[in-house]
């Protein structure tokens, strides 16, 4: 019976997030609008601090849109799960990989520098606000940069990821201008 209880208190938390979060983007960034109230940031800041394992999918979404307001936060998932009574994942090495985008904003060549281990496999993808793919490059272990044309693209905020060995490893946003 408890168990059904918490799964239901779970299946709340995950509706209850995704609700907030849609609401937020479809206020903002659907609109083109990249500001976002301080009500808005209050509620994003009660999401983005969760285990995704306990609120679902939106955590990483709200995280995106907190990057409006603070593009230089880190978050331990293992830690927030494990304080928040959730075991975390099969431990793994902690490799330290490094990633710098710029010029962000752009509104021509885009420059990743990158550092990944030898036989590691990366991509990067560039993400319209719709979630469409819209680049997609193979980051290479032993060529550390990667040089991409975004001036085609319109107006208005991206997300990019880098993906290594088919694990996301950083997601943030690209801001395009004209």
């Amino acid at each position: 019976m408890v168990l059904e209880n918490q799964s239901m208190i779970d299946e709340e938390i995950y509706h209850s997030n995704e609700k907030i979060v849609n609401d937020i983007y479809l206020r903002t960034l659907a609109i083109n609008n990249y500001s976002l109230t301080d009500q808005q940031v209050n509620n994003l800041e009660q999401i983005i601090y969760q285990c995704p394992s306990i609120g679902g999918e939106a955590v990483v979404k709200a995280r995106i849109l907190y990057e409006l307001v603070n593009d230089h936060i880190f978050y331990d998932d293992d830690e927030l799960c494990i304080l928040q009574g959730v075991s975390s994942r099969m431990a793994k090495p902690n490799k330290i990989r490094e990633f710098d985008l710029f010029p962000n904003p752009s509104n021509s060549l885009v420059t990743l520098n990158y550092k990944i281990d030898k036989g590691d496999k990366g991509l990067l993808k560039i993400i319209d606000q719709l979630g469409r793919p819209i680049f997609t490059g193979n980051l290479i272990d032993d060529n550390n940069q990667l040089i991409f044309d975004c001036s085609n693209y319109n107006q208005g905020l991206y997300i990019y990821q880098i993906i290594i060995n088919g694990e996301l490893q950083s997601s943030k946003i690209l801001s395009i201008i004209k």
